[in-house]
């Protein structure tokens, strides 16, 4: 029998939600995913996706990412998971895949132990007790992550340690994983950027010099040593030592002896925030210290001292936390150099190349006023097109109803062309049971497997035509429409603009012919592409 399902097996584990490892373990999952392909006569195994160590929480995992990728590549078209905890713990995120995207997409999802097909869907109807279950799920993960907290809260209020990785110097004691030892070969770094830094040498000149003495940047270590470490505030390109890996050394407090811990918090479908530094729980000697408290003391001095105080409102540029490096992802840096007129002139470069050189990155050097010319004449283009486009449709609306923007009108065909054919199937196995070429037990069979097909594709019918209403309209009524419109002839960049429409300027490096690339990415980008896409193409 022909295998007719493409499946992607996924897997996910997290502490934080409160997963017994014993039998929610990545192993224990996947034995009864396979088990149950081995059962199955119509799918076949295609990939594995794994999210080992992220919350269910919310969605934003690098496995289900990527699986979602597969799916819309058409790689996989069918999900299989343990249970729909497994598959998140937000009720609503997980009810709205299950249920709506996947669905949509033509996607079959089967969550093993709950016994959710949704190959079933439409013959026997959803699982009524899917939501109540996605809502546990939510329920019991929030309980849990309170209850955690107020664990974790008690221990490291009595000294111990309870984090999941060692800040750089340290590794848990192999008797006891709430207690810290030292790593004599990191906390020999540890103690050498303590020493360069009382001795004047700044940390962008310390990053550097890790980096040529060739030095494990601490993730790059830790990872080296067999640690499932992630660290998400460090680019998966960044191997090396920079500027705020030696700062966050020096600040640390950990190196003199001290348990600082709770400095940032999660809330649930969050992402984690730094907590005032009130709110962190210290408690001194509870292990040995790499650095001596009088020295650590010294350089928190020396620290305060040498901080520049940045006038935000006067020195921040237009592009400030906008631009970023093609290469090697980092954020552009301003600088500035006196111009043949005497005046300041500014220009962006490259971070990692402004901090660790030309062998980690290259200048990728741009003026400030090149940088904001593409950019408003960019925006000005864009303006005339969205007004051009507003002007196009309205002609054509008025012009006939038949020449409005049809999204989706290709799928709304076929569908539409399948109705016909299981009109005509019906009428057929009619003739056929009348000339008693069929028996009436299979008449009402057929007749039954069609009506049924005929319920599902006039769902589909009806979704897409609501789309495809909402999307002839809602777009070109959208608010980014209007604000654009609002700004035609832009004669100056400022920093209000900039934030309201931009998302990402990438700048890339100078080619050989003299040519540089400059990549904006505006924040209604994906509804402009769509947009034009779909205008465009049905003028043509």
């Amino acid at each position: 029998m022909k295998r007719t399902y493409r499946a992607g097996l996924y897997l996910r584990l997290s502490k934080e939600d409160g997963d017994k490892e014993e039998s929610n373990s990545i192993e224990s999952q996947r034995n009864i995913l396979l088990r149950y392909l081995d059962d199955s006569n119509e799918i076949e195994y295609v990939k594995e996706y794994v999210d080992d160590g992220y919350t269910g929480t919310n969605f934003n995992r690098p496995g289900f990412r990527s699986m979602f990728s597969d799916l819309q590549k058409e790689i996989i078209n069918c999900i299989l998971v343990k249970d729909l905890s497994r598959f998140g713990r937000n009720y609503l995120d997980a009810g709205k895949y299950v249920q709506q995207i996947f669905p949509n997409m033509g996607i079959r999802f089967i969550a093993v132990n709950d016994n959710v097909d949704t190959k079933n869907e439409f013959e026997n109807g959803f699982d009524l007790m899917l939501p109540i279950k996605n809502l546990f799920n939510e329920s019991y993960s929030q309980d849990i992550s309170r209850k955690v907290q107020s664990s974790f809260k008690a221990m490291q209020r009595a000294g111990l340690f309870t984090g999941a990785y060692c800040s750089y110097g340290y590794r848990k004691s192999p008797g006891d994983k709430h207690k810290l030892v030292i790593d004599p070969y990191a906390a020999s770094i540890v103690k050498k950027i303590f020493n360069w830094y009382l001795e004047g040498i700044g940390q962008r000149t310390i990053a550097a010099k890790l980096n040529e003495e060739k030095i494990l940047c601490p993730a790059e270590y830790k990872r080296q040593n067999g640690e499932n470490y992630r660290n998400h505030k460090r680019l998966a390109t960044t191997t090396y030592w920079t500027y705020s890996t030696v700062h966050h050394i020096l600040q640390n407090g950990m190196y003199k002896g001290c348990m600082v811990q709770n400095k940032s918090v999660r809330r649930m479908r969050g992402k984690a925030k730094a907590r005032a530094k009130e709110e962190w729980i210290i408690v001194e000697g509870t292990h040995e210290a790499i650095i001596a408290p009088d020295i650590f003391d010294r350089v928190q001095d020396l620290l305060k001292q040498r901080t520049r105080q940045i006038d935000f409102q006067n020195n921040m540029s237009v592009f400030a936390g906008f631009l970023k490096c093609g290469d090697c992802g980092r954020a552009l840096v301003k600088r500035n150099f006196i111009g043949k007129d005497g005046k300041k002139k500014y220009f962006y470069t490259c971070g990692t190349y402004s901090r660790s050189g030309s062998h980690i990155c290259t200048n990728h050097y741009i003026r400030h006023e090149v940088l904001e010319k593409i950019v408003l004449d960019d925006l000005n283009r864009v303006i005339a097109r969205i007004s051009d486009l507003k002007n196009l449709v309205e002609e054509r609306e008025k012009m006939s109803e038949q020449q409005q923007i049809p999204l989706g009108k290709r799928e709304l065909e076929r569908i539409v062309g399948q109705l016909e054919k299981i009109v005509r199937l019906k009428r057929e196995a009619y003739v056929d049971y009348k000339e008693d070429l069929i028996s009436k037990e299979e008449y009402i069979k057929l007749r039954e497997e069609y009506l049924q097909q005929e319920k599902f594709l006039n769902q589909k019918k009806e979704v897409l035509q609501v789309q495809q209403n909402e999307d002839q309209t809602t777009i070109l009524e959208s608010e980014w429409i209007n604000d654009l419109l609002e700004h035609k002839g832009l004669k100056k960049l400022d920093r209000d603009t900039v934030i309201q429409f931009i998302d990402q300027i990438t700048v890339y490096e100078t080619d050989k012919e003299g040519n540089q690339k400059i990549k904006i990415k505006y924040r209604f980008s994906d509804d402009m592409d769509l947009l034009f896409q779909t205008v465009y193409t049905e003028k043509d």
